[in-house]
């Protein structure tokens, strides 16, 4: 999985639920704008973190 589709996964995810980026982070424990991110694809997911 690249982090395009991590991104689009995470976002259908949240839609799912009705939540707002801020819902998500909270839940998860990230920041705002790191969900903002990740869903956009600008920083790296945390799925390529754990593949070598």
């Amino acid at each position: 999985m690249n982090d395009n589709e991590f991104g689009r996964l995470i976002r259908t995810y949240r839609l799912q639920r009705g939540w707002k980026q801020a819902d998500l982070a909270d839940r998860w424990g990230y920041s705002r704008e790191y969900v903002s991110k990740t869903t956009s694809s600008i920083l790296p997911s945390a799925s390529s973190l754990f593949i070598s």
